[in-house]
């Protein structure tokens, strides 16, 4: 939405710098913004609802578009209709002052064959001209930290885990600062990744032993130290490292989700 009337400035220190104008967006902190937002989400979704037969939901129900904050979701059982679809919330995007970024989205089209949902690689769909990327069964896509394929959630990995540890072993510091980067940056780092219902306990089990083998590196501790020493709370005379094994299940208890896979 355009706000051509809005500037801001950057402060660093005791300099401050020219105005700068703000041509795109809303104000971020403005109580009106959300609102006026979310009035225009609401004629559009209302439009397109009504417009188009859409994709079939459970016990006979139909959608064509949903919005989760400034995402769209667009369903539907005919390919016919995704142009038509696209182009609509486009024009109506742009009139508005917002845009749509092809880069940004991704299609997943499949069929039915043997009762099973197989992705189709060679339909492709555009915005103004520029291709909308495919998901298929080899290219995933990154949303809100999580890896979707054409199955849907794909199965979390810690095989960034062992690179971070090394990059900290590398490091020239001292364990204890070793440690205070393992649990205030490497650990919540994984943590959300791993807040997955297709987590398994092998992933989490791998992931603890990774971490306590490097915090034994940074101490030079003897292989056979007690897992007990390593996570421990501070003050009962451990080192305080979250256990992935017991936090991850723990955060599945207050979610209406499934609890890791073994």
């Amino acid at each position: 939405m355009a706000t051509f009337d809005a500037s801001t400035s950057i402060k660093v220190g005791s300099e401050v710098s020219r105005r700068i104008g703000i041509r795109r967006g809303v104000r971020q902190g403005d109580p009106l913004s959300p609102i006026l937002f979310n009035i225009c989400m609401d004629e559009l979704l209302e439009r397109v609802n009504e417009k188009y037969q859409g994709g079939s939901l459970p016990h006979g129900e139909r959608n064509t578009i949903m919005a989760f904050a400034d995402d769209l979701i667009i369903t539907t059982d005919r390919d016919i209709e995704v142009p038509l679809i696209l182009e609509d919330v486009s024009s109506f995007l742009e009139r508005r002052g917002m845009a749509v970024n092809p880069a940004k989205c991704r299609a997943l089209t499949a069929g039915v064959v043997g009762g099973r949902s197989v992705p189709r690689m060679r339909v492709n769909f555009t915005i103004n001209g520029k291709p909308i990327p495919n998901v298929d069964a080899f290219n995933a896509f990154r949303y809100l930290g999580h890896e979707f394929g054409h199955k849907g959630v794909e199965k979390p990995t810690i095989l960034n885990l062992a690179a971070w540890l090394q990059n900290i072993k590398k490091a020239p510091l001292k364990p204890d600062q070793k440690l205070t980067l393992l649990k205030q940056f490497v650990i919540p780092k994984l943590l959300y990744g791993l807040q997955n219902p297709k987590v398994t306990t092998r992933t989490l089990r791998d992931g603890d032993r990774l971490i306590r083998k490097a915090v034994k590196g940074f101490y030079h501790l003897n292989a056979h130290t007690p897992d007990a020493l390593i996570h421990a709370c501070v003050r009962d005379g451990g080192l305080g490292v979250l256990e992935l094994k017991r936090a991850i299940p723990r955060i599945f208890l207050g979610r209406p989700c499934a609890v890791p896979d073994d």
